[in-house]
């Protein structure tokens, strides 16, 4: 919708989308005017960037539907959560915040997969074969095999920005 509003505003100003889930490519990027705009994961490295930050996207667990995890909500500590056999991104820029969030008390996550596609995680999860440890964007809302468990403040959320070359 953003694209097509921004077209329908803008006429004479080509966009050309182009994706990467590496955060140092994108910047690379931008650092030598190949793209205008990316968004990314804070904080950036050094260099001639400035950035907005756009949105927090919570963490959240997804679980089997019929899970007794379900009904836990967020009554379940870090600790729980970090002994659970736990799917999570491989490629997310933000993982290794949520690594050291875990570390710095002490924890280490359970990781059983490292998966990219939303659709596979979904029915990994939905299979029993662990529980998602996945932003809230990644969430399928139409999924009816599975639950979000909100994380709430235990882990804190990834950070959207949009950054440009000053």
């Amino acid at each position: 919708v953003l694209v097509r509003r921004f077209k329908e505003d803008f006429p004479k100003v080509e966009i050309e989308l182009s994706e990467s889930a590496i955060d140092d490519e994108l910047e690379a990027r931008l650092e030598r005017g190949e793209v205008d705009l990316s968004f990314v994961m804070p904080p950036l490295r050094e260099g001639p960037f400035e950035m907005v930050e756009l949105m927090r996207d919570p963490w959240v667990l997804l679980v089997p539907q019929d899970s007794p995890l379900a009904t836990r909500g967020d009554q379940l500590t870090l600790r729980e959560v970090a002994a659970l056999p736990l799917i999570a991104p491989r490629l997310c820029a933000s993982l290794g915040q949520i690594h050291a969030h875990f570390r710095a008390r002490g924890l280490e996550p359970n990781y059983t997969y490292h998966l990219d596609e939303n659709n596979i995680v979904h029915g990994m999860v939905a299979a029993g074969a662990g529980v998602a440890l996945i932003p809230e964007l990644a969430v399928d809302p139409n999924d009816e095999r599975v639950t979000v468990i909100q994380l709430g403040p235990k882990v804190p959320p990834r950070v959207i920005a949009l950054a440009w070359h000053r």
